[in-house]
């Protein structure tokens, strides 16, 4: 979610399980560093609405890059070992 001066924003919720938020976050992030972009239609959209109308391609890019971005340190050295690249 971007603000009126081009800031993105996560909108996070704390009452999830830390292992759930932890996967929100990376979710959301991984949004972020592929540079997803909301419809212009949906720019002007209060909450909750936007959040129920999705590009399916950019959540299965998302879904894909936010898990990996959860393989903890040990995970990516055992994986290099077992040279899956």
């Amino acid at each position: 979610m971007l603000t009126g001066n081009d800031n993105k924003i996560i909108i996070h919720n704390h009452l999830h399980a830390p292992t759930r938020q932890q996967s929100n976050l990376m979710h959301e992030l991984a949004h972020v560093i592929c540079d997803h972009q909301h419809p212009k239609t949906h720019q002007n959209i209060k909450l909750p609405f936007f959040m129920r109308d999705y590009d399916q391609q950019q959540e299965e890019e998302a879904n894909y890059l936010g898990s990996t971005l959860q393989i903890t340190r040990d995970g990516l050295i055992w994986a290099l070992k077992k040279e899956w690249k």
